[in-house]
């Protein structure tokens, strides 16, 4: 299903996003596991690989505009880097010790995908 704003598409739950780039006969794409999700752009393709990686699977409905998908992209890594600064602020209030930090910020992004 296809609307002017939006292009629905399916995302498999398993394997790994990657992005194929196109060429003369075949347009930009991401490939997960077995499946090719044709986009045409590479910003839709980032969009469509990050949603991936976060864990998004099922029917999701694709900006088919590309600065749409880049906008959302900026916005989720200011997102993801205000987060993981609280993480370690809150890691450093428990601990002095690096690595330490490190496993607890780790354990809190685990905790907030669950």
């Amino acid at each position: 299903m296809t609307s002017e704003r939006t292009e629905a598409i399916e995302l498999p739950a398993q394997g790994r996003a990657r992005i194929v780039r196109g060429n003369m006969f075949q347009p930009d794409a991401v490939q997960i596991g077995d499946t090719l999700i044709e986009l045409g752009d590479p910003s839709r393709c980032e969009f469509v690989k990050q949603l991936s990686s976060i864990g998004v699977s099922g029917s999701v409905h694709v900006p088919t505009q590309p600065e749409h998908c880049l906008t959302a992209l900026n916005q989720h890594q200011a997102y993801a880097d205000e987060t993981n600064a609280e993480f370690q602020r809150l890691a450093a209030a428990y601990t002095s010790e690096e690595a330490m930090q490190e496993r607890i910020a780790k354990e809190l992004w685990r905790k907030l995908k669950a």
